[in-house]
């Protein structure tokens, strides 16, 4: 049974991960598209779930439920990946440097860059979107639910005994 519930999960998550990057190259954008991404994840485990529940083994219930956790911790892990791969300031930044002629560049330089990076105005856009911030000419607000948000994320950031950084 085991090996039927790995083969099953490795149909789907390759599904998952041809239609993801398929998608991606034919049409680029440059947010991440996380619903999409889910869209996809979803129909990878429903493939999963067909190939388990059609191969032959002993308890289908079992493996098709086993089908369906392995393909939500790769799912999880791969949207971690990802989203720090595609919006992570860090990633940028040392991606900014590597580009970078012996991997060094002065900080000032390295902060107007950033500053006027299409990857900060969509941040900004989509946090105006969310209804996170308002901007207003050359100003951004925080807003109720901004204000929410960053006080919770702070609150879990100091129970588990770290800071935020991005």
């Amino acid at each position: 049974m085991l090996g039927t519930v790995i083969f099953s999960a490795a149909i789907g998550m390759n599904f998952f991960l041809l239609g993801h990057f398929c998608i991606w190259r034919l049409f680029p954008a440059d947010s991440p598209r996380i619903v999409l991404i889910s869209e996809i994840g979803a129909a990878g485990m429903l493939i999963s779930s067909a190939a388990c529940w059609f191969l032959p083994q002993g308890n289908q219930s079992a493996a098709v439920i086993s089908v369906l956790w392995l393909d939500i911790f790769f799912l999880i892990f791969y949207l971690f990946i990802y989203a720090g791969i595609a919006r992570s300031v860090s990633v940028t930044i040392l991606i900014g440097l590597l580009e970078k002629e012996k991997g060094t560049l002065k900080l000032d330089k390295l902060i107007d860059e950033y500053a006027v990076s299409p990857r900060f105005k969509d941040r900004v856009a989509l946090m105006e979107k969310s209804g996170l911030v308002k901007t207003s000419g050359d100003g951004i607000q925080i807003t109720k639910k901004g204000f929410y948000l960053a006080g919770g994320a702070r609150c879990l950031a100091c129970l588990i005994g770290g800071g935020l950084e991005g």
